[in-house]
């Protein structure tokens, strides 16, 4: 899958624009604050139906304005266009081939890997963006994960809101029951798609630890459920909810379940986030996102679309030098990336089709 048409119009900084693209690389090049992460966010909203700069989609609409658009044209071997346009007022229309889809719709219909100066707190940051790391790959590529995300999200705030009401108000326990059941049929799924994720990727990481760190460094990246049991069935979720029912009531809040997960990335057998560099830790991060590139071309047949936006800037030479020829492998087998910097120099080793300067 690649990018053959985007046209924006009165999207955050970017001027009113539309550029035709070759499946290839491309560099952004332009001084800070000129708009190309705006750019790269303008792409990336019509395989997400959100912006990823802020919480509000009306954010992105252009200062003085009333509305924006950004839409594009993807090739699969068979064309696809999108379009996305939201008012100042949160008024939003999303369109894939002409015809309105909801955001759940959309998820996984063009498949992006999006590489932030941000991503070394996937491995120094808490638990929650780890999951969500992990919640954003696999609903793009597993329709029925995705589904049980959102339920399992919507189904928790009723649990909780629920657990504060049989304090406050005296309402009866067994309210909770049929909230547990929903909880267990889509927390145990989860669990299963999250545990065989690792158990696919464990001799990828490996690799890429040989070809992103020296030979003295290796990296492991563990997945420890809150829920362990010896069958991930929703008979034994459900049990386990069961036996956490009273201290959930005392505090209020579910204390187990998929929502509670960590997920471990070790640098020689200890704990990244506490020992490794900031360079280490940004290398780490950069391996997760080649993960999710190595992933997707596994399970899918259609390639991601890489958007890289100045994570290079932090790095030495010699990382620079391996993230790039690595990337550009990957590009070699017919992916497409769009790659952010202020001097073409950062990406050298990248052979790019053209150059875009904002």
């Amino acid at each position: 899958m690649y990018l053959q048409r985007l046209k924006t119009y009165q999207y955050r900084n970017l001027a009113d624009t539309e550029r035709i693209f070759k499946n290839g690389v491309y560099f952004v090049i332009g001084n800070n604050g000129r708009g190309k992460t705006n750019f790269l966010e303008a792409i990336y909203i019509l395989g997400f139906g959100k912006t990823f700069q802020s919480q509000r989609i009306t954010d992105a609409v252009q200062w003085e304005t009333d509305a924006f658009f950004s839409g594009g044209s993807f090739s699969n071997g068979i064309e696809m266009e999108v379009q996305i346009g939201c008012t100042i007022h949160g008024e939003k229309t999303l369109r894939c081939n002409n015809r309105i889809v909801k955001r759940q719709e959309l998820i996984g219909t063009v498949k992006m890997v999006l590489l932030l100066p941000t991503d070394h707190e996937l491995v120094s940051g808490g638990p929650a963006l780890r999951r969500k790391y992990l919640d954003v790959l696999l609903s793009q590529t597993d329709t029925r994960y995705l589904n049980s995300i959102i339920r399992y999200t919507h189904g928790l705030k009723q649990r909780n809101a629920a657990l504060k009401q049989i304090v406050s108000n005296g309402w009866p326990e067994n309210i909770l029951d049929p909230l547990d059941e929903r909880l267990s049929n889509d927390g145990s799924l989860i669990i299963q798609r999250r545990k065989k994720w690792f158990e696919t990727m464990k001799p990828i990481i490996a690799d890429l630890s040989k070809q992103l760190f020296d030979t003295e460094t290796t990296i492991e990246c563990i997945y420890q459920p809150s829920i362990c049991t010896e069958n991930d069935t929703a008979d034994a979720y459900h049990e386990s909810l069961q036996q956490s029912r009273a201290r959930d009531i005392q505090y209020m809040t579910t204390s187990i379940g998929i929502h509670r997960d960590e997920i471990d990335i070790f640098m020689n057998n200890r704990l990244c986030r506490k020992v490794g560099s900031n360079g280490q830790q940004r290398m780490a991060s950069l391996l997760l996102r080649c993960c999710e590139i190595y992933y997707i071309r596994s399970v899918c047949t259609a390639q991601p679309i890489i958007l890289m936006d100045d994570v290079l800037l932090e790095l030495d030479t010699d990382n620079r030098l391996k993230i790039n020829e690595l990337i550009q492998s990957l590009c070699n087998d017919g992916m497409q990336l769009f790659a952010c910097a202020t001097e073409e120099s950062i990406l050298n080793k990248l052979n790019a089709e053209e150059v875009i300067y904002i």
